[in-house]
């Protein structure tokens, strides 16, 4: 399932990652994509406060991996300076993605080989004056209610 909607601001991107955040479940892997400035680290602030993680939400790309506490653990991955998908296996990172928290990585495309297929893609593109167009798909079946909630509940 493929929908797109429209973040009209920063306020907007918060409360799409808001809604994905009180609607991730154990094991739950969404993948964000888009350029530099897009919106990932503001979505992923959303996703957290969604979780009930009330801590600050900075992009991990010194540290590879944030991980956040919470009713679930959120792990905030960012691999943009990864060579390859065999570093993001020498990193232990497959071990959080398959683990009991939620994973929300920032610049999949370094290790699509290895990240899981059953996932939320997420792309963030630039619009017109500081919009956001963001496009959700579900690429298993146990995303397609989070997809249609935000779609339903979006002005689109």
């Amino acid at each position: 399932m493929k929908r797109s909607v429209l973040s009209r601001s920063v306020a907007d991107t918060l409360w799409i990652g808001q809604k994905l955040g009180e609607g991730t479940f154990p094991g739950a892997v969404l993948a964000l994509w888009g350029g530099l400035g897009a919106g990932k680290t503001a979505l992923t602030r959303g996703i957290a406060q969604g979780m009930g993680i009330m801590l600050p939400v900075s992009s991990p790309t010194f540290t590879l991996v944030h991980q956040m506490p919470g009713p679930r653990i959120l792990y905030h991955m960012d691999l943009y300076r990864l060579q390859d998908a065999e570093e993001a296996l020498m990193a232990g990172l497959a071990e959080m993605w398959d683990g009991d928290g939620v994973t929300v990585i920032e610049w999949p495309a370094r290790a699509q080989e290895v990240i899981p297929d059953a996932r939320l893609d997420i792309t963030l593109e630039f619009g017109a004056e500081g919009e956001r167009l963001v496009t959700l798909e579900s690429r298993s079946s146990e995303y397609d209610r989070l997809v249609e909630d935000i779609y339903e509940n979006s002005s689109h």
